[in-house]
């Protein structure tokens, strides 16, 4: 797994190529990054508010003359990074069942975020705000549902980290209500527990930054006139949109048959529920409820929230959207989250537990790695990045050769890469000497 890493490092290295891709011309507007740049780092685009990446795009500009390939290979190493966060937090949550057998299998859990599914992201600068929100919401996630007894630095921390999630992505807002409801619930819990109003001040506090910035989020917002309706969740293909978002996750495409996406949602189903089994032997209903492995719900919660809220935009758009690796990425993570709540149950029940009961969590495992299984091996394929990086090259070329005097088109001149005209931001990038058309 780690050689396979190192192979997608090798290839995004030489085949990410230093040139806009379809929503990164939209940088080119006038008024934009060169200019008026205030107003356009809080600016929407499309449904979603993407600050972070706004700020990075900004500082590319100023210290690299906006370098695609430069911030293509930092979002490279943030991702896997991430992916190595995600590792080892895992086996701080289990503590002393973390051993070389369980670290191994952790790491294949986590394998579908290194599929050839999500090439796409790997070779798309701006992308990387989906890896901001997911982040962000993990961290936050750590901070505020870590401990029992956060101090404020810690509560202000993943109250801010929250807060970026919520402008990282138009899933952000979603999945940190998700967090918020769990964060609320434990809150409860400690109050009816310990009787003391501290925890009352804290979910306070938080929610006040939450509401806060759910607000700022909301403000100015419109609906995009060539979007589709969003399709409500009592809408058949509302579900299987998700259920294809879930699959392709587990490394099933948008071709997927009804009874694998059916099969991963009674996956997802049996391993959310094993979430509760490390309660099940304290007899005291609230002691029971503290004892709930509230990080993992936090975060469980948090990407089905997001993957939600994608269905919910995007079914309208047909069922091959469900296939873009754009969004997808978030169910890669899936599961990682579930197998690390298999371990957990398997835990608690121990090896003198009730057979039954660690049977069922043993069958659920081996199903999640029956899919896996099934799934992952077709999409390691890596030429994917050389593919896309000699398509990318070629539509450079297209590029580069719109700066020959001719006259602005009404339609797409280099349509691979945009698909309208961008002759006229071509020679506006040309002018301000942007390191892509030097």
């Amino acid at each position: 797994l780690v050689a396979y890493s190192l192979s997608v490092v090798s290839r995004v290295f030489s085949n990410a190529v230093n040139i806009p891709f379809w929503d990164e011309w939209e940088l080119l507007n006038p008024g934009w990054i060169d200019s008026n740049f205030g107003s356009w780092i809080w600016a929407f685009h499309n449904e979603h508010r993407v600050v972070p990446t706004h700020l990075v795009f900004l500082i590319n500009k100023w210290v690299f003359g906006l370098d695609f390939r430069a911030q293509i290979l930092m979002n490279l190493a943030a991702f896997l990074g991430f992916v190595f966060f995600c590792w080892r937090e895992a086996g701080r949550f289990l503590g002393k069942a973390w051993d070389s057998w369980t670290s191994v299998s952790l790491g294949w859990a986590l394998s579908p975020t290194l599929s050839s599914l999500f090439v796409e992201n790997h070779l798309m600068a701006g992308q990387n705000c989906i890896l901001f929100a997911l982040i962000s919401y993990f961290w936050g996630c750590k901070l505020l549902l870590g401990s029992e007894n956060p101090g404020f630095l810690r509560l202000m921390g993943g109250a801010f980290l929250w807060c970026v999630s919520i402008f990282s992505f138009g899933s952000g807002p979603p999945a940190v209500m998700a967090g918020w409801l769990v964060f609320s619930g434990r809150s409860l819990g400690l109050y009816r527990r310990d009787k003391s109003w501290m925890y009352f001040r804290r979910w306070a506090t938080v929610t006040a930054v939450v509401v806060w910035s759910l607000l700022l989020w909301a403000s100015g917002y419109r609906s995009i006139a060539w979007h589709p309706h969003p399709t409500p969740f009592w809408d058949p293909s509302y579900w299987l949109f998700l259920g294809h978002l879930v699959a392709l996750g587990f490394g099933y495409g948008t071709g997927t048959s009804a009874p694998a996406v059916l099969g991963v949602f009674l996956l997802l189903v049996a391993g959310g529920l094993s979430m509760w089994i490390p309660a099940a032997e304290t007899e005291n209903r609230w002691a029971r409820f503290l004892k709930l492995p509230w990080l993992g719900l936090g975060i469980l919660a948090g990407l089905t929230a997001m993957l939600a809220a994608v269905a919910y935009g995007r079914a309208g758009f047909g069922l091959g959207w469900a296939g873009s690796g754009r969004y997808a990425e978030t169910s890669s993570f899936l599961p990682w989250i579930l197998w690390t709540a298999i371990l957990l149950a398997l835990q608690s029940v121990g090896p003198a537990g009730h057979l039954r009961l660690r049977r069922m969590i043993q069958g659920t495992g081996l199903l999640l790695w029956f899919f896996l299984g099934i799934g992952i091996p077709r999409h390691f394929s890596l030429r994917n990045y050389s593919v896309s990086g000699q398509h990318r090259q070629n539509q450079k070329a297209c590029a580069v050769g719109l700066l020959q005097p001719g006259p602005d088109s009404a339609t797409a001149e280099c349509p691979d890469i945009y698909p309208g005209p961008i002759r006229g931001r071509v020679r506006r990038a040309a002018e301000l000497g942007y390191s892509f058309m030097k």
